[in-house]
Protein backbone atom coordinates (compact mmCIF):
# COMPACT_ATOMS: atom_id res chain seq x y z
CA UNK A 1 0.00 0.00 0.00
CA UNK A 2 1.17 3.52 -0.60
CA UNK A 3 2.70 4.48 2.73
CA UNK A 4 1.56 7.76 4.21
CA UNK A 5 -1.50 7.98 2.02
CA UNK A 6 -4.41 9.38 3.99
CA UNK A 7 -7.38 7.13 3.54
CA UNK A 8 -9.56 8.06 6.43
CA UNK A 9 -11.98 10.47 7.84
CA UNK A 10 -13.39 8.39 10.61
CA UNK A 11 -17.04 7.64 10.88
CA UNK A 12 -18.77 8.72 14.04
CA UNK A 13 -18.55 5.47 15.91
CA UNK A 14 -21.46 3.62 17.33
CA UNK A 15 -21.65 1.65 20.45
CA UNK A 16 -24.60 -0.55 20.29
CA UNK A 17 -24.85 -2.92 23.18
CA UNK A 18 -24.09 -6.54 23.59
CA UNK A 19 -25.39 -9.44 25.63
CA UNK A 20 -23.16 -11.79 27.55
CA UNK A 21 -22.58 -14.73 25.23
CA UNK A 22 -20.28 -16.97 27.06
CA UNK A 23 -21.21 -19.54 29.71
CA UNK A 24 -18.28 -21.14 31.47
CA UNK A 25 -16.49 -23.92 29.61
CA UNK A 26 -13.87 -26.39 30.85
CA UNK A 27 -10.25 -25.26 30.64
CA UNK A 28 -8.12 -26.64 27.85
CA UNK A 29 -5.05 -26.92 30.05
CA UNK A 30 -2.69 -24.68 31.99
CA UNK A 31 -1.77 -21.45 30.28
CA UNK A 32 0.47 -18.65 31.33
CA UNK A 33 0.33 -15.01 30.71
CA UNK A 34 3.26 -12.80 29.73
CA UNK A 35 4.35 -12.59 33.39
CA UNK A 36 4.52 -16.41 33.68
CA UNK A 37 1.49 -16.78 35.94
CA UNK A 38 -0.89 -19.69 35.29
CA UNK A 39 -4.22 -18.54 33.91
CA UNK A 40 -7.49 -20.37 34.34
CA UNK A 41 -10.13 -17.79 35.29
CA UNK A 42 -13.52 -17.69 33.56
CA UNK A 43 -15.36 -14.68 32.19
CA UNK A 44 -17.90 -14.83 34.97
CA UNK A 45 -15.28 -14.74 37.74
CA UNK A 46 -15.89 -11.09 38.58
CA UNK A 47 -12.69 -9.74 37.05
CA UNK A 48 -11.70 -6.77 39.17
CA UNK A 49 -8.63 -4.71 38.32
CA UNK A 50 -6.29 -7.12 40.09
CA UNK A 51 -7.88 -10.37 38.92
CA UNK A 52 -6.51 -12.67 36.25
CA UNK A 53 -7.87 -11.48 32.93
CA UNK A 54 -7.16 -14.46 30.71
CA UNK A 55 -10.55 -16.19 30.54
CA UNK A 56 -12.43 -18.66 28.37
CA UNK A 57 -15.77 -17.57 26.90
CA UNK A 58 -18.89 -19.57 27.50
CA UNK A 59 -20.74 -21.90 25.25
CA UNK A 60 -23.78 -20.05 24.07
CA UNK A 61 -21.66 -17.28 22.71
CA UNK A 62 -22.60 -15.83 19.39
CA UNK A 63 -19.82 -16.01 16.91
CA UNK A 64 -19.79 -15.60 13.28
CA UNK A 65 -17.62 -17.02 10.50
CA UNK A 66 -17.80 -15.65 7.02
CA UNK A 67 -16.35 -16.86 3.77
CA UNK A 68 -13.52 -16.69 1.39
CA UNK A 69 -14.21 -14.13 -1.35
CA UNK A 70 -12.73 -16.33 -4.08
CA UNK A 71 -15.67 -16.90 -6.35
CA UNK A 72 -15.74 -18.78 -9.63
CA UNK A 73 -17.60 -16.94 -12.37
CA UNK A 74 -18.12 -18.56 -15.75
CA UNK A 75 -20.32 -17.69 -18.72
CA UNK A 76 -23.66 -19.47 -18.67
CA UNK A 77 -23.73 -22.33 -21.21
CA UNK A 78 -26.08 -21.86 -24.11
CA UNK A 79 -29.00 -24.16 -24.86
CA UNK A 80 -26.87 -26.19 -27.28
CA UNK A 81 -24.43 -27.49 -24.69
CA UNK A 82 -23.11 -30.14 -27.07
CA UNK A 83 -21.65 -27.47 -29.36
CA UNK A 84 -22.51 -24.56 -31.64
CA UNK A 85 -25.00 -25.00 -34.46
CA UNK A 86 -25.06 -23.37 -37.87
CA UNK A 87 -28.56 -23.66 -39.29
CA UNK A 88 -30.08 -21.47 -42.05
CA UNK A 89 -29.16 -18.09 -40.64
CA UNK A 90 -30.12 -18.88 -37.06
CA UNK A 91 -27.76 -18.70 -34.06
CA UNK A 92 -27.56 -21.32 -31.33
CA UNK A 93 -30.11 -19.39 -29.30
CA UNK A 94 -32.67 -19.63 -32.08
CA UNK A 95 -32.29 -15.94 -32.99
CA UNK A 96 -31.17 -14.53 -36.31
CA UNK A 97 -27.41 -14.36 -36.89
CA UNK A 98 -25.75 -11.18 -35.66
CA UNK A 99 -22.53 -9.84 -34.10
CA UNK A 100 -20.72 -12.22 -31.79
CA UNK A 101 -21.38 -11.55 -28.09
CA UNK A 102 -19.96 -12.91 -24.86
CA UNK A 103 -22.83 -15.23 -23.97
CA UNK A 104 -21.64 -18.77 -24.69
CA UNK A 105 -23.56 -18.81 -28.03
CA UNK A 106 -22.59 -18.76 -31.69
CA UNK A 107 -24.33 -15.47 -32.45
CA UNK A 108 -22.70 -14.89 -35.86
CA UNK A 109 -23.36 -18.48 -37.05
CA UNK A 110 -19.76 -19.16 -38.06
CA UNK A 111 -19.45 -22.41 -36.13
CA UNK A 112 -17.42 -20.90 -33.28
CA UNK A 113 -18.62 -19.49 -29.97
CA UNK A 114 -17.39 -16.17 -28.59
CA UNK A 115 -14.22 -16.23 -30.59
CA UNK A 116 -13.75 -12.62 -31.58
CA UNK A 117 -14.97 -10.36 -28.77
CA UNK A 118 -11.78 -9.14 -27.12
CA UNK A 119 -13.09 -6.25 -25.02
CA UNK A 120 -10.85 -6.60 -22.02
CA UNK A 121 -11.19 -2.96 -20.98
CA UNK A 122 -14.76 -3.66 -19.87
CA UNK A 123 -13.41 -5.56 -16.91
CA UNK A 124 -12.86 -2.33 -15.02
CA UNK A 125 -16.57 -2.75 -14.27
CA UNK A 126 -15.71 -5.36 -11.65
CA UNK A 127 -13.13 -7.72 -10.26
CA UNK A 128 -12.70 -10.58 -12.68
CA UNK A 129 -11.38 -14.10 -12.97
CA UNK A 130 -10.38 -16.00 -16.07
CA UNK A 131 -11.94 -19.33 -16.87
CA UNK A 132 -10.06 -22.25 -18.37
CA UNK A 133 -11.56 -21.34 -21.74
CA UNK A 134 -10.01 -17.88 -21.68
CA UNK A 135 -13.16 -15.96 -20.82
CA UNK A 136 -12.92 -13.18 -18.28
CA UNK A 137 -16.12 -12.71 -16.31
CA UNK A 138 -16.59 -9.55 -14.31
CA UNK A 139 -18.51 -9.55 -11.06
CA UNK A 140 -20.14 -6.29 -12.07
CA UNK A 141 -22.35 -8.25 -14.45
CA UNK A 142 -20.19 -7.79 -17.55
CA UNK A 143 -18.88 -10.89 -19.31
CA UNK A 144 -15.81 -10.29 -21.43
CA UNK A 145 -14.55 -12.84 -23.93
CA UNK A 146 -10.79 -12.88 -24.27
CA UNK A 147 -8.90 -14.76 -26.94
CA UNK A 148 -6.71 -17.33 -25.21
CA UNK A 149 -3.84 -17.13 -24.51
CA UNK A 150 -3.09 -13.47 -23.75
CA UNK A 151 0.71 -13.30 -23.60
CA UNK A 152 0.73 -9.56 -24.35
CA UNK A 153 -1.19 -8.70 -21.14
CA UNK A 154 1.07 -8.80 -18.07
CA UNK A 155 -0.46 -8.79 -14.61
CA UNK A 156 -1.47 -5.30 -13.53
CA UNK A 157 -2.58 -3.97 -10.17
CA UNK A 158 -6.27 -3.56 -11.02
CA UNK A 159 -8.18 -6.32 -9.23
CA UNK A 160 -8.28 -8.41 -12.45
CA UNK A 161 -6.48 -11.62 -13.37
CA UNK A 162 -4.91 -10.05 -16.48
CA UNK A 163 -2.67 -12.96 -17.38
CA UNK A 164 -5.34 -15.60 -16.69
CA UNK A 165 -3.13 -17.63 -14.36
CA UNK A 166 -5.85 -17.92 -11.74
CA UNK A 167 -4.27 -15.33 -9.41
CA UNK A 168 -5.39 -11.73 -9.13
CA UNK A 169 -2.68 -9.07 -8.83
CA UNK A 170 0.20 -11.47 -8.31
CA UNK A 171 2.76 -9.02 -9.63
CA UNK A 172 3.56 -7.49 -6.23
CA UNK A 173 1.14 -4.59 -6.53
CA UNK A 174 0.52 -2.51 -3.42
CA UNK A 175 -2.91 -1.06 -4.07
CA UNK A 176 -6.02 -1.14 -6.22
CA UNK A 177 -7.59 2.13 -7.32
CA UNK A 178 -11.31 1.69 -7.81
CA UNK A 179 -12.93 2.87 -11.01
CA UNK A 180 -16.52 3.97 -11.49
CA UNK A 181 -18.93 1.05 -11.57
CA UNK A 182 -16.70 -1.62 -9.98
CA UNK A 183 -19.53 -3.43 -8.17
CA UNK A 184 -17.89 -6.65 -7.00
CA UNK A 185 -15.13 -7.15 -4.42
CA UNK A 186 -12.86 -5.47 -3.58
CA UNK A 187 -14.44 -2.14 -4.61
CA UNK A 188 -18.11 -3.05 -4.06
CA UNK A 189 -19.37 0.13 -5.68
CA UNK A 190 -17.31 2.47 -3.49
CA UNK A 191 -16.43 5.89 -4.96
CA UNK A 192 -14.05 6.02 -7.92
CA UNK A 193 -10.54 6.74 -6.72
CA UNK A 194 -10.88 4.70 -3.52
CA UNK A 195 -7.48 3.14 -2.83
CA UNK A 196 -7.47 -0.43 -1.50
CA UNK A 197 -4.22 -1.87 -0.08
CA UNK A 198 -2.99 -5.20 -1.45
CA UNK A 199 0.23 -6.56 0.04
CA UNK A 200 1.55 -9.32 2.24
CA UNK A 201 1.93 -7.11 5.32
CA UNK A 202 -1.43 -5.37 5.41
CA UNK A 203 -3.37 -8.33 4.05
CA UNK A 204 -6.30 -8.23 1.68
CA UNK A 205 -8.89 -5.49 2.06
CA UNK A 206 -12.29 -4.64 0.63
CA UNK A 207 -14.26 -1.43 0.56
CA UNK A 208 -17.57 -1.49 2.41
CA UNK A 209 -19.91 1.00 0.66
CA UNK A 210 -22.12 3.50 2.43
CA UNK A 211 -25.72 2.38 2.78
CA UNK A 212 -28.77 1.66 4.94
CA UNK A 213 -29.59 -1.53 6.82
CA UNK A 214 -31.72 -2.76 9.71
CA UNK A 215 -29.66 -3.26 12.85
CA UNK A 216 -30.70 -6.12 15.12
CA UNK A 217 -33.01 -9.09 14.62
CA UNK A 218 -36.80 -9.45 14.26
CA UNK A 219 -38.72 -10.78 17.25
CA UNK A 220 -39.46 -14.09 15.50
CA UNK A 221 -35.89 -14.90 14.45
CA UNK A 222 -34.77 -18.31 15.68
CA UNK A 223 -32.17 -18.02 18.44
CA UNK A 224 -32.81 -14.33 19.01
CA UNK A 225 -31.81 -12.62 22.29
CA UNK A 226 -33.64 -9.64 23.77
CA UNK A 227 -30.58 -7.41 23.45
CA UNK A 228 -30.84 -7.64 19.64
CA UNK A 229 -33.77 -5.25 19.61
CA UNK A 230 -35.65 -3.19 19.08
CA UNK A 231 -34.57 -3.15 15.47
CA UNK A 232 -33.54 0.24 14.14
CA UNK A 233 -32.91 1.46 10.60
CA UNK A 234 -29.29 2.63 10.45
CA UNK A 235 -27.54 4.65 7.78
CA UNK A 236 -23.78 4.24 7.31
CA UNK A 237 -22.94 7.54 5.67
CA UNK A 238 -19.30 6.93 4.76
CA UNK A 239 -17.61 3.95 3.09
CA UNK A 240 -14.80 2.25 4.98
CA UNK A 241 -12.10 -0.29 4.28
CA UNK A 242 -12.26 -3.59 6.18
CA UNK A 243 -9.63 -6.29 6.35
CA UNK A 244 -10.93 -9.41 4.62
CA UNK A 245 -10.00 -11.61 7.56
CA UNK A 246 -9.19 -11.29 11.24
CA UNK A 247 -5.71 -10.03 12.18
CA UNK A 248 -3.39 -13.02 11.93
CA UNK A 249 -0.67 -14.25 14.24
CA UNK A 250 1.97 -13.26 11.67
CA UNK A 251 0.58 -9.75 11.40
CA UNK A 252 0.55 -9.32 15.17
CA UNK A 253 4.09 -10.63 15.52
CA UNK A 254 5.32 -8.41 12.68
CA UNK A 255 4.13 -5.26 14.47
CA UNK A 256 4.29 -6.12 18.19
CA UNK A 257 6.92 -8.87 18.30
CA UNK A 258 5.28 -11.03 20.99
CA UNK A 259 3.46 -14.31 20.36
CA UNK A 260 0.48 -14.66 22.75
CA UNK A 261 -2.03 -17.00 20.99
CA UNK A 262 -3.20 -20.26 22.52
CA UNK A 263 -4.01 -21.87 19.14
CA UNK A 264 -0.52 -21.47 17.72
CA UNK A 265 -0.80 -24.25 15.13
CA UNK A 266 -4.38 -24.13 13.94
CA UNK A 267 -3.80 -25.49 10.43
CA UNK A 268 -4.52 -29.21 10.63
CA UNK A 269 -4.37 -29.65 6.86
CA UNK A 270 -1.02 -27.99 6.20
CA UNK A 271 1.43 -25.48 7.57
CA UNK A 272 -0.39 -22.15 7.13
CA UNK A 273 -0.03 -21.39 10.84
CA UNK A 274 1.00 -17.80 10.17
CA UNK A 275 -2.53 -17.23 8.86
CA UNK A 276 -4.19 -18.40 12.08
CA UNK A 277 -6.10 -15.57 13.76
CA UNK A 278 -4.33 -14.02 16.71
CA UNK A 279 -6.24 -14.42 20.00
CA UNK A 280 -5.63 -13.90 23.74
CA UNK A 281 -5.55 -10.17 22.99
CA UNK A 282 -7.62 -7.89 25.19
CA UNK A 283 -9.39 -4.79 23.87
CA UNK A 284 -6.57 -2.48 24.94
CA UNK A 285 -4.11 -4.78 23.17
CA UNK A 286 -6.10 -4.52 19.94
CA UNK A 287 -5.94 -0.73 20.22
CA UNK A 288 -2.18 -0.87 20.87
CA UNK A 289 -1.63 -3.00 17.76
CA UNK A 290 -3.72 -0.73 15.55
CA UNK A 291 -1.85 2.39 16.73
CA UNK A 292 1.56 0.76 16.20
CA UNK A 293 0.55 -0.46 12.76
CA UNK A 294 -0.57 3.05 11.84
CA UNK A 295 2.77 4.51 12.98
CA UNK A 296 4.72 1.84 11.09
CA UNK A 297 2.98 2.90 7.87
CA UNK A 298 3.23 6.64 8.42
CA UNK A 299 -0.45 7.07 9.25
CA UNK A 300 -2.05 9.01 12.05
CA UNK A 301 -2.89 6.73 15.01
CA UNK A 302 -6.61 6.61 15.73
CA UNK A 303 -6.45 6.25 19.53
CA UNK A 304 -5.06 8.25 22.45
CA UNK A 305 -4.46 5.88 25.35
CA UNK A 306 -3.55 7.19 28.80
CA UNK A 307 -2.04 5.58 31.91
CA UNK A 308 -1.52 2.17 30.38
CA UNK A 309 1.24 0.92 32.68
CA UNK A 310 4.04 -1.44 31.74
CA UNK A 311 2.14 -4.61 30.88
CA UNK A 312 2.80 -6.33 27.54
CA UNK A 313 0.58 -4.98 24.73
CA UNK A 314 -1.64 -8.09 24.57
CA UNK A 315 -2.51 -7.71 28.27
CA UNK A 316 -2.49 -3.94 28.54
CA UNK A 317 -4.81 -1.95 30.78
CA UNK A 318 -5.39 1.76 30.27
CA UNK A 319 -7.31 4.26 32.36
CA UNK A 320 -8.69 6.10 29.34
CA UNK A 321 -8.84 5.57 25.57
CA UNK A 322 -10.28 8.11 23.14
CA UNK A 323 -10.51 8.00 19.37
CA UNK A 324 -9.00 10.76 17.28
CA UNK A 325 -11.61 12.30 14.92
CA UNK A 326 -10.83 12.04 11.20
CA UNK A 327 -7.83 9.78 11.77
CA UNK A 328 -6.16 8.23 8.73
CA UNK A 329 -4.88 5.12 10.49
CA UNK A 330 -6.27 1.76 11.55
CA UNK A 331 -9.10 1.30 14.03
CA UNK A 332 -11.73 -1.16 15.22
CA UNK A 333 -15.16 -1.12 13.55
CA UNK A 334 -18.13 0.15 15.48
CA UNK A 335 -20.76 -2.43 16.29
CA UNK A 336 -23.07 -0.96 13.65
CA UNK A 337 -20.31 -1.06 11.03
CA UNK A 338 -19.49 -4.65 11.94
CA UNK A 339 -23.06 -5.93 11.54
CA UNK A 340 -23.57 -3.92 8.36
CA UNK A 341 -20.45 -5.47 6.83
CA UNK A 342 -21.27 -8.98 8.10
CA UNK A 343 -24.71 -8.89 6.51
CA UNK A 344 -23.36 -7.74 3.15
CA UNK A 345 -26.79 -6.50 2.10
CA UNK A 346 -28.67 -9.54 3.46
CA UNK A 347 -31.36 -9.67 6.16
CA UNK A 348 -31.20 -13.39 7.00
CA UNK A 349 -29.87 -15.09 10.17
CA UNK A 350 -26.54 -15.66 8.44
CA UNK A 351 -25.36 -13.86 5.33
CA UNK A 352 -25.68 -17.22 3.57
CA UNK A 353 -29.32 -17.88 4.56
CA UNK A 354 -31.65 -18.70 7.47
CA UNK A 355 -31.06 -22.41 8.04
CA UNK A 356 -28.35 -23.91 10.22
CA UNK A 357 -27.21 -25.76 7.09
CA UNK A 358 -26.53 -22.36 5.51
CA UNK A 359 -24.16 -21.61 8.36
CA UNK A 360 -22.37 -24.92 7.90
CA UNK A 361 -21.43 -23.89 4.35
CA UNK A 362 -19.75 -20.68 5.42
CA UNK A 363 -19.12 -20.70 9.17
CA UNK A 364 -16.61 -22.15 11.60
CA UNK A 365 -19.02 -22.60 14.50
CA UNK A 366 -19.76 -25.89 16.25
CA UNK A 367 -20.09 -27.14 19.84
CA UNK A 368 -17.61 -29.81 18.74
CA UNK A 369 -15.19 -27.21 17.40
CA UNK A 370 -11.53 -28.19 17.37
CA UNK A 371 -10.11 -24.70 17.64
CA UNK A 372 -9.42 -21.90 15.20
CA UNK A 373 -8.45 -22.33 11.56
CA UNK A 374 -6.38 -20.27 9.09
CA UNK A 375 -7.93 -17.12 7.68
CA UNK A 376 -10.30 -17.65 4.74
CA UNK A 377 -10.19 -21.45 4.93
CA UNK A 378 -13.49 -22.34 3.28
CA UNK A 379 -15.32 -25.41 4.50
CA UNK A 380 -17.18 -25.50 1.17
CA UNK A 381 -16.07 -24.28 -2.22
CA UNK A 382 -17.86 -21.44 -3.97
CA UNK A 383 -19.53 -19.89 -0.92
CA UNK A 384 -18.42 -16.28 -1.07
CA UNK A 385 -19.52 -13.36 1.06
CA UNK A 386 -21.30 -10.65 -1.03
CA UNK A 387 -18.62 -8.08 -0.18
CA UNK A 388 -15.67 -10.47 -0.14
CA UNK A 389 -15.19 -10.95 3.63
CA UNK A 390 -14.07 -14.14 5.41
CA UNK A 391 -14.83 -15.57 8.85
CA UNK A 392 -17.71 -13.28 9.74
CA UNK A 393 -19.48 -16.31 11.25
CA UNK A 394 -17.11 -17.97 13.69
CA UNK A 395 -13.41 -18.78 13.98
CA UNK A 396 -12.79 -16.16 16.70
CA UNK A 397 -15.01 -13.49 18.17
CA UNK A 398 -14.02 -9.95 17.22
CA UNK A 399 -13.63 -6.90 19.45
CA UNK A 400 -15.48 -3.82 18.20
CA UNK A 401 -14.85 -0.25 19.27
CA UNK A 402 -18.29 0.37 20.75
CA UNK A 403 -19.19 0.06 24.38
CA UNK A 404 -21.63 -2.73 25.17
CA UNK A 405 -25.08 -1.26 25.79
CA UNK A 406 -28.66 -0.98 24.65
CA UNK A 407 -29.53 -0.19 21.07
CA UNK A 408 -30.57 3.41 20.38
CA UNK A 409 -34.26 4.18 20.04
CA UNK A 410 -35.56 4.40 16.45
CA UNK A 411 -36.08 7.98 15.23
CA UNK A 412 -39.52 9.38 16.05
CA UNK A 413 -40.11 10.25 12.40
CA UNK A 414 -39.50 6.65 11.31
CA UNK A 415 -36.38 7.56 9.37
CA UNK A 416 -32.88 6.11 9.59
CA UNK A 417 -30.35 6.78 12.34
CA UNK A 418 -27.00 7.95 10.93
CA UNK A 419 -23.87 6.32 12.35
CA UNK A 420 -25.21 5.55 15.84
CA UNK A 421 -22.66 5.95 18.62
CA UNK A 422 -24.35 4.12 21.52
CA UNK A 423 -23.41 4.69 25.18
CA UNK A 424 -20.63 7.15 25.96
CA UNK A 425 -19.08 4.72 28.44
CA UNK A 426 -19.67 1.36 30.06
CA UNK A 427 -18.08 -1.65 31.69
CA UNK A 428 -17.81 -3.91 28.65
CA UNK A 429 -16.74 -3.52 25.05
CA UNK A 430 -18.61 -5.23 22.24
CA UNK A 431 -17.55 -8.59 20.83
CA UNK A 432 -19.05 -9.83 17.58
CA UNK A 433 -18.95 -12.73 15.17
CA UNK A 434 -19.14 -15.88 17.28
CA UNK A 435 -16.35 -18.37 17.73
CA UNK A 436 -15.35 -21.90 16.80
CA UNK A 437 -17.22 -23.65 19.64
CA UNK A 438 -20.40 -21.56 19.47
CA UNK A 439 -23.88 -22.88 18.76
CA UNK A 440 -25.51 -21.82 15.46
CA UNK A 441 -27.87 -19.42 17.26
CA UNK A 442 -24.82 -17.61 18.62
CA UNK A 443 -23.23 -17.28 15.19
CA UNK A 444 -25.99 -15.18 13.59
CA UNK A 445 -25.27 -11.80 12.04
CA UNK A 446 -27.30 -10.07 14.77
CA UNK A 447 -25.88 -12.02 17.75
CA UNK A 448 -24.08 -9.82 20.28
CA UNK A 449 -21.79 -10.05 23.27
CA UNK A 450 -19.67 -7.91 25.52
CA UNK A 451 -16.64 -8.38 27.77
CA UNK A 452 -14.53 -6.19 30.07
CA UNK A 453 -11.79 -4.61 27.96
CA UNK A 454 -9.03 -6.10 30.13
CA UNK A 455 -10.19 -9.69 29.48
CA UNK A 456 -8.29 -11.85 27.01
CA UNK A 457 -9.02 -15.42 25.99
CA UNK A 458 -8.39 -17.92 23.23
CA UNK A 459 -11.79 -17.22 21.69
CA UNK A 460 -11.45 -13.53 20.86
CA UNK A 461 -9.43 -11.63 18.26
CA UNK A 462 -10.17 -8.61 16.08
CA UNK A 463 -10.03 -7.18 12.56
CA UNK A 464 -8.99 -3.74 11.36
CA UNK A 465 -10.84 -1.05 9.43
CA UNK A 466 -9.97 2.36 7.99
CA UNK A 467 -12.33 5.13 6.94
CA UNK A 468 -12.39 6.08 3.25
CA UNK A 469 -11.67 9.82 2.87
CA UNK A 470 -14.29 12.08 1.39
CA UNK A 471 -13.51 13.16 -2.20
Amino acid sequence: MARGRSLGVALTLACIGCVEWFPERPALGPRTDADGAQLDAGREAGLDSDATTDARPPADAAIDRGQDPQLDFYPNPGPDAAGPRVDQGMGTDGAACGPERCNGLDDDCDGATDEDSDERALCVAGRARCSAEGFTVCEGGVQVCNVQPLPSEPEACNGIDDDCDGVVDNGGCEEIVCAEGMRGPPCNGCPAGTVIPVDAVSGDWVCIPAGVFTLGSPADESGRADAEGPQVLVRITRPFLMQVHEVTQAQWQDIIGSFPPYHQQCDRAGDAHDRCPVERINWFGAVAYLNERSRAEGLEPCYVAEQCGQRPPENRRCQRVARVPDCSGYRLPTEAEWEYAARGGTATRFWSGDADADLERVGWCSPDGLGTHPACRLPAEGAGHPWGLCDMHGNVGEWVESWYGEYPAPPADGGSLPNPTGPEDGERRGVRGGYFEALPASCRSAARSGAPPEVRDEYTGFRAVRTVPQP
